[in-house]
């Protein structure tokens, strides 16, 4: 499993898979959770709707006052808010000066007021007093024990030490309150989430692959599971209070359970519901209208028939036919069904009714998929920065990079063989000729562009989750857009399109609904 991949599964997967995307305690040791719409105060009727001018927030700590600092990672920025959910103030920006943030995705404060943010984007830690104004930095992008690959959640030791959770490189580190690298905890290590202190000093880490905590001394020294191995499914977040309580969820069983310093069960919170609401992450319909899908949560395919009764196939686990985080999903002409098996590095294919039939391996990461009128499958293999074209039996036939400041993720392919794909790096749409040659490229910035559909030859349509607007895109640019009316929450407002029989559907919760765009069409701006 190598760098690069952890780099991504860091800034895409692990917020994606957790029902919070951060927790902490507060001073009066009551659980804070972070969500993408609210922040929650447990033990009390606190829960705030965070404002829409949030964008992705990632990272949440609490100042002694009860206001909370946000990592509001999807504008660059750090925002303090008080306990009513109203922002106080804001600083950073879109950016690489010093004063300026990228995708922040961690945020903490120390004894003395500083706030600490893990500056993602820039690969480094930086230092701000409590009016935002820029103090100092360190790190740089790397492999060594100043560096970083892509810094994820940052939290305050004894004696305002600063952690920073290194998911890169397979580690948590631990610097001085000016900066200077001091530990590495990494030993026994095959991933990490999140991480906390406890009042001892003794360090609890999120290792989502091993589906364990594992806990480690202040000196760095692997000691052992907190509760035991494989005790958790999915471990994404965790927080520990300053009287010993230790807060960690479990997105795998969609719980978050709170245990006393005597290890005994004092809460737990059930998260599942709100969770699964809508969290489809790719669908496909084959030749006969069947709609198959994968979602965030599980690690199967769901099949849903024309007649409206829906069916399940896969299970985790290493074994053909089984599959570990099933991203993308496409269908042939012949019925069969390409499953992008991510954690297991390989493309499993199926028939129609779900009897696995093959496997193809040797991919990395590889997340999206589509399958084209000529039965061969492109797939956006995020760890090689690629979109892989193979054959359907399996044999690659082209890699396509159109430019180095590429990573594909979702991705449609027409009649005509061109290829329509978001450019995560810069979310931007860019179509390509069938030689792999990008001819268009349109900008997706300050949107949530989450699925990309292919409709007659030329025409492409691309769903943002942000403002709930589908987008149709011919080779000139924008031909019109329509904005869905989706009632709930914006992660139950989460879904992806389908074109089938000639017409574009959205699908949300195996519910598919018709996309109708108004004519004549809006000319481009």
């Amino acid at each position: 499993m190598n760098k690069l991949f952890l780099l991504l599964f860091a800034v895409i997967a692990f917020p994606l898979f957790a029902q919070y995307n951060a927790m902490c305690f507060n001073g009066k040791g009551a659980l804070c959770l972070l969500s993408r719409e609210s922040i929650e105060v447990k033990g009390t009727e606190i829960s705030l709707t965070v404002s829409e001018d949030l964008f992705r927030p990632f990272g949440l700590d609490t100042l002694p006052d009860g206001t909370f600092l946000v990592a509001d990672s999807g504008n660059s920025t750090i925002k303090i808010l008080n306990e009513s959910g109203q922002i106080l103030s804001t600083f950073g920006g879109k950016g690489s000066s010093d004063s300026s943030l990228l995708r922040p995705l961690g945020v903490c404060s120390d004894g003395t007021g500083r706030i600490i943010v893990s500056d993602t984007g820039n690969n480094c830690i930086k230092v701000f007093d409590k009016a935002g104004a820029f103090l100092f930095k360190f790190g740089t992008r790397g492999y060594g024990d100043n560096e970083f690959l892509n810094p994820f959640h940052v939290f305050r030791g004894r004696d305002d030490s600063i952690f920073v959770v290194d998911p890169g490189n397979i580690c948590v580190k631990k610097f001085s309150a000016s900066g200077k690298f001091l530990i590495k905890f990494s030993e026994r290590l095959l991933s990490a989430s999140d991480a906390a202190v406890d009042p001892d000093g003794n360090v609890y880490i999120c290792d989502y692959l091993d589906r364990s905590v594992k806990l480690f001394s202040a000196e760095g020294k692997f000691k052992g599971f907190y509760r035991d191995r494989f005790y958790y499914t999915k471990p994404t977040t965790i927080a520990i209070s300053r009287q010993g309580y230790v807060a960690v969820e479990d997105s795998g069983t969609g719980l978050i359970e709170v245990l006393s310093p005597e290890n005994k069960v004092t809460q737990k919170i059930e998260t599942r519901s709100n969770y699964r609401g809508g969290k489809i992450y790719a669908a496909c319909a084959d030749r006969n209208g069947v709609v198959f899908s994968t979602s965030f949560q599980d690690d199967y395919v769901y099949r849903l028939g024309q007649d409206g009764k829906g069916t399940s196939f896969g299970g985790n686990g290493t074994a053909p036919g089984l599959l570990r985080e099933p991203r993308g999903i496409g269908a042939d002409s012949k019925g069969r069904v390409f499953v992008s098996d991510s954690f297991n590095g390989r493309i499993e294919q199926f028939d129609n009714n779900g009897k696995f039939l093959a496997e193809f391996n040797g991919y990395d990461w590889p997340l999206q998929l589509a399958v084209g009128i000529d039965d061969c499958v492109y797939v956006s293999e995020t760890g090689k920065s690629v979109i892989r074209k193979t054959s359907a039996a399996g044999k690659t036939l082209m890699e396509i990079k159109p430019g180095d400041y590429f990573n594909p993720g979702p991705i449609a392919v027409d009649a005509a063989g061109t290829i329509g794909v978001i450019n995560t790096l810069n979310k931007s749409f860019v179509l390509l000729d069938p030689a792999g040659k990008a001819f268009m490229s349109l900008s997706f910035e300050n949107k949530w562009p989450v699925s990309v559909a292919a409709g007659e030859a030329g025409t492409f349509y691309v769903f943002d989750a942000l403002e709930s607007i589908v987008y149709m895109i011919n080779k000139t640019g924008l031909a019109s857009q329509i904005k869905l009316e989706l009632s709930g929450r914006r992660r139950e407002k989460y879904g992806v399109l389908i074109y089938k029989e000639g017409k574009l559907f959205f699908l949300n919760s195996n519910k598919l609904s018709e996309v109708i765009f108004p004519t004549p069409l809006l000319k481009q701006q």
